[in-house]
């Protein structure tokens, strides 16, 4: 038969075959495709053997064309068989298609639609058909329908059992669907049953309710921040006042500022203080006992308990991160001993151990029985005598924030919050590189629970930096007493610092909500030393809007005229717009902006493409615009950077917050991420 016919040249020759390919019968799969390897010239008898000129291929053979007996009327056989000249003798085979005896072929029968075949057509027998299974019942459905070569097959529907509903009747053609009946979240009632045929019906509970019955949402009990009162949950969030259940209390009910609308604080935010002031960061929180950890470290020695760690003489625990103002350090600290207590950051040098050998560029606050003070290095620079005497095995809390300009401590019973300390001091005593930590003092004899340091978030974008200059923290403006600025160093760590260019800028507190920034009014300037211009760059700046000069530049890197320049433009009728330019452009293509609102300025060149925005800090999108032209381009080479005043000296009177420089071209993703990061960092 031909289908043996077909399995023994594959065994004996070797049909190549790609996996996953499903062919008709009798052919097999090649790199061609599906083949009939017993009369496929390209893939005779085995993949990828071809026949020669010639030949032609027979029953899994390359075969002479017909010559000899065959030459002659097919050599007796019958018009749909295929001759073969066997030394000297006509042997004949039915083509595929036909059946029969070589010398008489018909075609083969084809099964009608009632039927399917079990036994397909060979060269030498017909095809067999057998009728198909009868048709599926009301409870069977039709698993496989009966075609060319198979059966009908009706399988049994399935049934529901309990805590299902059907979601799909059994059909002809389909099994039965069934699905597990869905639960009420705690935060909702159960408003229909499951049924039969149809799913769990759940409804909200009321503003407020964690649990509920139903139907009408009788609460049970409340989400944080509410009161359950008869059956009812009312708000006791947004009074300014910290209450059980609550993480914050702002005084509001707004969201997006830190404190969520139910007195949660907020993902990337942290809060402190009644009412609460919230900041964008993240906080690290030590288990009672799980010092050291990832994200502290013990310098000294100590003992960890269930109630905290022991410290023993001058020993401390920092974090292994370094912190980006504004932070938070706060613990809950036990007396067994008349100790000092310290909170602080402090750059290179982690271990206390003396007095003297505290790093000068740190700021720590000194806790004791009768005074609270401040000290860079060994300095004290600030102190309050204070009354509160604290009492041994008794929980006190503590905490330290730190905004980059101004410190404060709080230091108080959590029974009795009118007995607490607390006191504030000016913070210009740090460097690079700072960690967060506490310690006990020369005694030994503190005990640190609960251990937490907020930090805020660091640039989301770091690829390309490569000029970074910010009003926080304070000291990287390094203010004389009087608040003048004669340098502001870069935090990319590239070292590219900015220098007095002609009057000094002003490092003022509270210029961009609440934060300090510079103020180059009076046509103050800085510039730095020469660095490499690329020709795709994007740049930020965090600004408030005075009342501009004509051309007053904000800042640019080379030529004003013919490299990037951010400034405030005069030839679009306005000087209350903002201009993107570079190769001396005055398209007119401009922004307007508020005077003495802040904004978040975006510029960005890649290639030809220009884009530039102003996006205020809160919340509203950014106006921007996008275009191409010819005149978008930078020459590369090494030059200065200005800020606050021009290369001619043109001046823009702005108030700088923060200034973020890219040597490339972010996408809009990247864009969009440092945007968001520093609408965060100043915002109220």
């Amino acid at each position: 038969m031909r289908t043996w016919g077909l399995i023994l040249a594959c065994a004996l020759l070797g049909c190549g075959q790609p996996a996953l390919l499903t062919c008709p019968l009798d052919e097999v799969p090649c790199a061609d495709g599906c083949v009939d390897p017993l009369t496929s010239n390209e893939n005779c008898g085995m993949c990828g053997h071809a026949c020669d000129a010639g030949t032609t291929c027979t029953l899994g053979q390359c075969v002479p064309d017909q010559q000899g007996v065959c030459a002659t009327n097919n050599g007796g056989c019958s018009p749909d068989a295929m001759c073969v000249d066997m030394n000297g003798t006509a042997v004949c085979a039915c083509k595929p298609g036909f059946t029969g005896d070589g010398l008489t072929c018909g075609a083969c029968a084809v099964c009608d639609a009632a039927s399917f075949a079990t036994a397909p057509c060979t060269p030498t027998m017909d095809t067999v058909c057998a009728a198909c299974a009868a048709a599926c019942t009301a409870e069977d459905y039709e698993a496989q329908p009966c075609g060319p070569f198979t059966d009908r097959v009706c399988a049994a529907c399935s049934v529901c059992g309990i805590d299902t509903f059907e979601a799909q009747p059994c059909g002809p053609f389909s099994d039965r669907v069934c699905l597990t009946c869905a639960t009420c979240a705690p935060n909702q009632f159960v408003l229909t049953p499951c049924g039969p045929t149809n799913d769990t019906g759940c409804a909200p509970c009321d503003v407020g309710c964690a649990t509920c019955d139903g139907p009408g949402a009788l609460c049970t009990s409340c989400e944080p921040g509410f009161t359950l009162i008869d059956g009812t949950c009312q708000s006791s969030c947004g009074n300014g006042i910290i209450e059980p259940g609550e993480l914050c209390d702002d005084g509001n009910l707004a969201g997006g500022d830190g404190c969520a609308p139910t007195c949660m604080v907020e993902s990337g935010a942290y809060c402190f203080g009644s009412p609460s002031f919230c900041r964008a960061g993240s906080c690290a929180v030590d288990a009672l006992t799980s010092l050291p950890q990832g994200a502290f470290a013990l310098d000294g020695g100590g003992t960890a308990s269930v109630a905290g760690v022991h410290l023993t003489q001058r020993s401390t625990i920092h974090t292994t991160f370094d912190v980006a103002y504004p932070i938070m350090v706060e613990a809950d600290v036990t007396y067994s001993a008349p100790d000092i207590s310290y909170l602080g950051a402090r750059g290179t040098g982690l271990r206390d151990i003396g007095a003297a050998d505290e790093p000068d560029n740190s700021l720590r606050a000194r806790l004791s029985a009768t005074a609270i003070e401040f000290a860079a290095g060994d300095v004290v620079i600030d102190s309050l005598p204070t009354p509160f005497t604290p009492s041994f095995g008794v929980t006190y809390h503590v905490r330290l924030v730190d905004d980059g300009s101004t410190a404060s401590v709080e230091w108080f019973d959590p029974a009795i919050p009118t007995s607490g300390v607390l006191f504030t001091t000016g913070s210009f005593f740090h460097g690079n590189g700072d960690k967060a930590f506490v310690g006990g003092g020369d005694m030994g004899g503190a005990t640190f629970a609960n251990l937490r340091v907020c930090s805020a978030p660091t640039l989301p974008v770091t690829a390309g930096l490569v000029a970074r200059y910010s009003g926080i923290p304070s000291w990287t403006s390094s203010p004389d007493p009087m608040g003048n600025v004669s340098t502001w160093r870069d935090q990319s760590g590239l070292g590219h610092d900015l220098d007095v260019n002609g009057p000094n800028p002003a490092y003022v507190q509270g210029l961009v909500n609440g934060h300090g920034a510079l103020d180059f009014n009076g046509g103050a300037g800085l510039v730095s030393q020469p660095f490499a211009l690329t020709t795709d760059v994007t740049v930020f700046a965090v600004i408030v809007n005075h009342v501009p000069q004509p051309w007053g530049a904000i800042a640019h890197h080379g030529d004003r005229d013919l490299d990037w320049s951010l400034e405030q433009s005069f030839d679009s009728g306005s000087t209350d717009t903002l201009h993107w330019q570079t190769n001396n452009d005055n398209a007119n293509v401009d922004l307007t902006l508020v005077q003495e609102q802040p904004y978040v300025l975006t510029g960005r060149i890649a290639g030809l493409e220009r884009y530039f925005s102003a996006t205020t800090l809160d919340g509203a999108p950014p106006s921007e615009v996008a275009f191409t032209d010819a005149s978008a381009s930078i020459t590369s080479g090494t030059k200065a950077m200005y800020v606050g005043a021009s290369s001619l000296g043109e001046t823009s009177n702005a108030t700088i917050a923060d200034l973020v420089y890219f040597d490339r071209a972010l996408s809009d993703g990247e864009r969009d991420q440092v945007i968001d990061y520093l609408r965060r960092l100043w915002r109220p």
